[in-house]
This record gives structure tokens, sequence and C-alpha cells, in this order.
């Protein structure tokens, strides 16, 4: 399985990459006021207007670093019964594709994040990899914020 590698802080994380969309070199961002810490801002992507999330904040408590490799990571992303709508994920060392086959997971039995969801995990030379779904990337809370917020 192809997986897009990316960190927080440290650690490690990777997304399945057949939700992504496209990664972009961060861009300037329209900051909103009285938005959580986690809603780095909304940009035009090819006509529509995409919310992005810094993943730093949600994972480690504090907003990316402007590193070369700092990047938005466009996903198709599903809420409830709407239909697949863009989200912009903002994270650092958006550097590498890893391909791993389906036996080199281990489930986890950790919480992974706020919203409860379990993920799986890679061990390589390295150390560990947590792979996030899409749709775990944020809690219930913040899904239910962009919904009543943004209109796709």
């Amino acid at each position: 399985m192809l997986m897009l590698l990316f960190y927080a802080g440290n650690e490690r994380y990777a997304l399945e990459i057949s939700r992504v969309v496209e990664v972009l070199p961060v861009v300037a961002l329209t900051k909103l006021h009285q938005t959580p810490e986690y809603f780095a801002g909304l940009f035009n992507y090819r006509g529509k207007i995409v919310p992005v999330i810094d993943m730093c904040q949600i994972l480690q408590g504090s907003s990316c670093r402007p590193y070369l490799s700092t990047r938005i990571i466009i996903v198709h992303y599903l809420i409830g019964d709407r239909p697949s709508s863009f989200l912009g994920i903002m994270a650092e060392r958006v550097t590498e594709i890893i391909n791993y086959s389906d036996n080199k997971f281990v489930n986890s039995e950790i919480n992974l994040n706020k919203s409860g969801s379990r993920g799986k995990i890679i061990v390589d030379e390295q150390g560990i990899i947590q792979c996030i779904g899409v749709e775990s990337l944020v809690s219930e809370s913040q899904s239910n914020f962009l919904i009543s917020n943004f209109a796709y």
C-alpha cells in the first residue's frame, strides 16, 4: 500500500495515497477571526474554497514550523452523508511516499487522536509510523465546525 509520509514535530504519520489529490507548497491562507487554533485558514484551490487544518496543532499542540518541506496536502474528505469535499492538511516534512505490504501493518489498541479512532502502525528501522485515516484526522466536534462554517 502506498502511503504519504509526513511529520508532526518529531513523530511520523502516514496517509493512504489514494485519498491524496495533490501536495502543494504552503500558500497564503486567509485567517478567520475566532476560529480554533487547529484551523490554519482558507484558500482558493482551483475555484473552490478549501479549509486547511494544521496537523501539528491537532497532534502536537503547536503550529507547523515553516520548513521548506512544510506542505498542504489536499485530500478527499467525507463528512457523514455529504458528498466528498476537499480538505487541506498542513504538515511538516512532507517529502516521501512509502510502500508497505499489508502484512507490515499492525493494529494499534491505542487511541491515536481525540476522536477516539484507532489506527494501524508500521514499525521500520527508524521507529513507528502512525497510519491515519482521512476521516479520523479531526474529532467529531472539529468536523461539525467544518460542516457548519464552510460550504465545500
